[in-house]
């Protein structure tokens, strides 16, 4: 019954006649002959050649029975040999954000920042860095009611924790953001208001802009027509 509802075709062969099922005899003949050439506990031994056996491609298929099973390939020690695919793609992805006008901004391995919280309490937790998996990922230990988390954080979610108060000699963690210290690019230190501290002061001066309404008006343009052809 249990064969009928799951559609198995069961095939007796032979009593006493073991080269019927010729495949399971080739299979147990592999399995003692690599257990004979291998040294040390039968466990380890089975345990190798089990991970050899399923990552090696068959001649039907052309493809392992590992890879058959979960569409895609184990790591062995041969493809620790062959070019890695993830360490050309990061390669591939510090290149690219190495070109770029603005610089990046980076955390060393052990350094002290403020990871962001998403959950309950602080936003900002007292982290150390202990991994960079990525051009903009790391992974930090994080200290939250007194256990040690480990989270992965994007570098917009880390800020240098650094306390303006230099004659301390304890490490103590800022609570406010006056106190943290970003670092950004060096071309980004230029004041934003001074472009605008200098507009603000050419309309003050300019005598057609009037000031007294409270409205705010910008200086008249003069448009003339484009000269094409060079003539006064």
């Amino acid at each position: 019954m249990f064969m009928k509802m799951n559609a198995i075709n069961h095939i007796r062969g032979a009593p006493y006649h073991p080269a019927t099922n010729g495949l399971a005899e080739r299979a147990v003949q592999t399995v003692k002959g690599a257990l004979r050439k291998m040294s040390g506990p039968l466990q380890t031994r089975l345990a190798r050649f089990l991970l050899s056996y399923r990552t090696t491609p068959q001649a039907t298929t052309n493809q392992s029975p590992a890879e058959l099973l979960m569409n895609r390939k184990l790591r062995t020690r041969i493809s620790s040999v062959l070019p890695d695919v993830n360490a050309t793609v990061e390669k591939k992805q510090f290149s690219q954000t190495a070109h770029t006008s603005r610089k990046l901004r980076e955390f060393k391995i052990g350094e002290e920042v403020l990871v962001r919280n998403y959950g309950r309490g602080n936003q900002w937790l007292p982290g150390k860095v202990v991994e960079r998996n990525g051009p903009v990922s790391y992974v930090v230990n994080v200290n939250a009611n007194g256990s040690t988390l480990r989270w992965k954080r994007h570098v917009d979610q880390l800020r240098s924790r650094i306390s303006t108060s230099s004659t301390s000699n304890d490490d103590t963690v800022p609570t406010h953001e006056d106190d943290v210290i970003i670092r950004d690019n060096e071309n980004d230190d230029r004041d934003v208001n001074e472009d605008q501290i200098d507009i603000r002061a050419d309309r003050e001066d300019d005598p057609e802009v009037e000031h007294d309404d409270g409205i705010k008006h910008y200086p008249r343009r003069e448009r003339r027509k484009p000269n094409y052809y060079g003539f006064s």
